[in-house]
């Protein structure tokens, strides 16, 4: 039994010091979230953090107890080892338990979320067309006529279909404030919707961008684009001001 309180103490504690450093470190250091898909992904994210931290400290801590608490004390000597029987109450249960915990996480946070996702994708406001090419982004917005160069402008609140594609080698249309991310495969269209709901800037944040994610020659690390979530209005006044050649401030 005192093997059994010290095994608990253990790991109550270091189950209670990763749970500290989930809460105060990981989730706080996330980049701002902009989107409903990037709420979704987060709560899914927040979640398996949350559980793997008591999973981890239980195997580190079985790892760490029985290599110092039945580790040989005499390796000279010429005692025998005592033989032992396997724990099948205890087996069969972290089998049970661990099984629970990913058919949850598969039918949950994984099937759930992706369907949550995939709400309402045949109901996007706006099209957007994303062109990469070493070493930039083009935009199209097909409904209105424009298209513009390293600057993503967006309405809040509004569902938008993003077609995108490459006109060169492989790149990587990346949102960090969206938590939405795929590839731009020359001779390809990919698809994804994202519904933004905060206005945002690159200005205010720079988490807030358009970044490759996909190693794509030596300019990579400087193919981003800016990021602006502005009120239906403004967009609308961005919109006509771009297919005029003017500029009224909303893309900056």
């Amino acid at each position: 039994m005192r093997d059994h309180a010290i095994f608990a103490a253990l790991w109550a504690a270091l189950t209670a010091a990763g749970l500290w450093v989930v809460e105060r470190l990981l989730l706080p250091a996330l980049p701002v979230a902009a989107a409903a898909e990037a709420e979704t992904i987060d709560h899914s994210f927040a979640l398996l953090a949350r559980w793997s931290v008591p999973v981890a400290a239980f195997v580190f801590v079985m790892l760490a107890f029985a290599a110092v608490r039945f580790r040989a004390r005499d390796p000279e000597g010429e005692e025998s080892p005592v033989a032992t029987r396997d724990n099948r109450w205890f087996s069969w249960s972290w089998l049970v338990l661990t099984a629970a915990l990913n058919v949850y996480f598969i039918l949950g946070p994984g099937v759930g979320g992706l369907q949550k996702l995939a709400q309402g994708s045949d109901q996007a406001a706006l099209v957007v067309r994303v062109h990469a090419t070493q070493w930039s982004f083009t935009f199209e917005y097909p409904q209105y006529g424009v298209t513009v160069k390293d600057q993503l402008v967006l309405p809040v609140g509004q569902r938008v279909r993003f077609e995108v594609t490459s006109d060169d080698v492989i790149h990587s249309f990346w949102v960090p404030a969206f938590r939405m991310k795929t590839d731009a495969v020359p001779g390809t269209t990919r698809v994804i919707y994202v519904t933004p709901n905060r206005r945002i800037s690159t200005e205010i944040d720079p988490t807030a961008r358009v970044q490759c994610a996909e190693l794509c020659g030596v300019g990579h690390a400087q193919m981003r684009a800016l990021l602006n979530v502005v009120d239906a209005d403004q967009f609308q006044e961005w919109l006509v001001a771009e297919a005029s050649g003017g500029d009224t401030g909303a893309g900056h």
